[in-house]
């Protein structure tokens, strides 16, 4: 089973405000604390935290591909003066099992309001690729009592929506609880310069995002705290292309080859092709103008 865990906003984007927060703010907080609890039944990835899911998909610049997964869960924070929990599918979707679990787990929390059926931007682009999608509004954060409780109770909060996903797909704990997974997107050099960059926050904040993305925290942060990457990361390859920018964008969308987001540039531009060129032929696949 392979989940995508997706942040709602960020990217300049705050989403709802409500009693001091910003829902950006809440989503990365509630994502990065799920990840790694959801890691014991599934390999789990999370969208690129620098980015706008939402925006990326208006603009044809998703940074994965949602065909590679099995489900993708997108979180959000609700406003408007409402109160409760409530999950949104695509009119498209057969089946809500999963979902109504992740509710019964998370009404002991808050008002149950139900699942409903909207085709919601991303979860509609992820539908298309064929792929299960759901997106959860945790809870009012306009709402004080609502977001209160829930800062309170982020942990239980985060469990509850784990466990009603693992019971509702009928996944098994794997028995690797806090386990960190080996990271391939970047290595711990280029997490270190992008911290100097101010990419991956402070303090908690920074801990928690490193961890969520599978990479360990005292390793990056030894490497922080002797300089490494403080002047940028390593310059990429300027090896010759053995292959044309289309064929490559085909192997991007027909094997899943090339990683994704900030993998996926890495390893075009170290191979010496244009990113934004590849990136076109990806595009042009997904709106189908290609095969």
């Amino acid at each position: 089973m392979k989940i995508l865990l997706i942040s709602g906003h960020g990217a300049g984007d705050s989403g709802a405000i409500g009693n001091g927060y910003k829902e950006a703010d809440l989503t990365r907080e509630l994502v990065n604390n799920l990840a790694p609890k959801l890691r014991q039944y599934a390999t789990v990835d999370v969208y690129p935290q620098d980015r706008d899911a939402y925006s990326d998909v208006n603009k044809g610049n998703v940074a994965v591909n949602f065909a590679n997964y099995n489900y993708v869960f997108e979180v959000h924070f609700n406003a408007g003066g409402g109160d409760g929990t409530e999950i949104w599918v695509t009119r498209e979707e057969a089946h809500i099992t999963v979902e109504e679990k992740i509710l019964s787990k998370i009404s002991q929390y808050f008002n149950n309001r139900g699942v409903k059926r909207k085709n919601f931007n991303v979860i509609a682009r992820a539908k298309r690729s064929g792929v299960s999608s759901a997106l959860l509004e945790t809870c009012f954060i306009d709402n004080a009592n609502n977001v209160n409780t829930y800062k309170s109770n982020v942990n239980g909060i985060c469990q509850a929506i784990c466990d009603g996903i693992a019971e509702g797909f009928g996944l098994k704990n794997n028995g690797t609880t806090n386990q960190t997974i080996q990271p391939t997107k970047k290595s711990n050099e280029e997490i270190a310069a992008e911290v100097w960059a101010g990419k991956w926050g402070t303090g908690e904040e920074r801990k928690n995002r490193i961890q969520a993305a599978g990479y360990d925290y005292n390793t990056i942060q030894g490497l922080v705290n002797k300089g490494v990457g403080k002047n940028g990361g390593p310059t990429n390859s300027t090896s010759v292309p053995s292959k044309s920018a289309l064929d490559v964008a085909r192997e991007i969308w027909t094997k899943g080859n090339w990683g994704s987001g900030d993998e996926r540039k890495r390893k075009v531009e170290a191979a010496g092709y244009n990113y934004n060129e590849v990136q076109k032929y990806v595009n042009e696949f997904a709106a189908g103008k290609r095969k």
